[in-house]
């Protein structure tokens, strides 16, 4: 009797024939590129580096490869036209070979490269490489990379207050744009404490909430000394008492969480 739409599941012998012939594949390229690059044919670098050119990795390893034979202006060709590919990853990871090329061989070119890309993706991390590398010429930048910055919160105080490194100037950034990522304001609020420690109380007991809306030991430990943490910066002030009230109202809430009372004792809390 025939077995009718049965699925047959592929055969162990199969399965390593088929994985030979991957290793033998990836094998037969690796070599046809090493050679392109022995040989220093530039048209076989690019036939067996760049490919189909329809992913911007491949456009990037064949700038490498050109780098590697020292072939700097064809490099440089090859990753600008990696950044230019589109607005993923493996584009803005092209856009720093990029200026990190133009870094060692064209410097001239690197402070308006480091704009574009800015410009193409905004964040903290494009902006502080345009930061460091304006140099004497940064306060002509300064407005347009703050004022595009406050787009996202995060990446505007995370840039202010560590690259910029202007706590205060990060602290009003962080309060007029409504900042909602707790390990920024837990960074910001480490470092503004030393400035006003009681301005930050507000933002641990937020922490603290926020951290409660989980259980488990871990949430409640951290809880814990956050609160600690609060007792220490207000000791001696008036908002001491606030901070104890706090505490009360939160063993309190959670009086059916006996790990987080035991959490709250060892932390020598009220």
């Amino acid at each position: 009797m025939r077995t009718v739409g049965r699925c047959m599941k592929p055969s162990t012998s199969w399965r390593r024939q088929s994985q030979r012939r991957i290793r033998l594949r990836f094998m037969i390229e690796w070599n046809a590129r090493r050679l392109a690059i022995l040989d220093r044919d530039t048209d076989a670098i690019i036939r067996t580096y760049a490919r189909d050119r329809k992913v911007a990795a491949w456009l990037q390893d064949t700038a490498e490869a050109f780098e590697e034979i020292g072939e700097i202006g064809l490099a440089l060709d090859w990753a600008k036209q990696a950044t230019d590919f589109d607005r993923g990853h493996q584009s803005l990871k092209a856009a720093g070979y990029w200026c990190n090329l133009l870094a060692k061989h064209q410097r001239a070119e690197l402070l308006p490269a480091r704009l574009e890309v800015f410009r193409r993706w905004p964040c903290s991390s494009t902006a502080a490489h345009l930061y460091q590398d304006a140099g004497p010429s940064w306060p002509s930048y300064r407005a347009e990379v703050v004022a595009t910055l406050t787009a996202s919160p995060r990446d505007a105080v995370l840039f202010a207050l560590l690259t910029l490194k202007e706590v205060k100037f990060a602290w009003n950034l962080a309060n007029s744009l409504g900042l909602d990522s707790d390990d920024v304001w837990e960074r910001l609020a480490m470092a503004y404490e030393k400035i006003d420690p009681l301005a930050v109380l507000p933002v641990h007991a937020q922490l603290v909430d926020n951290q409660l809306t989980q259980a488990g030991a871990q949430h409640y430990r951290i809880a814990a000394r956050r609160l600690a943490k609060m007792r220490k910066l207000a000791s001696g002030s008036a908002e001491a008492a606030g901070v104890d009230e706090l505490i009360a109202d939160l063993r309190e809430t959670h009086r059916r969480r006996p790990r987080l009372q035991q959490e709250f004792d060892r932390a020598g809390l009220p």
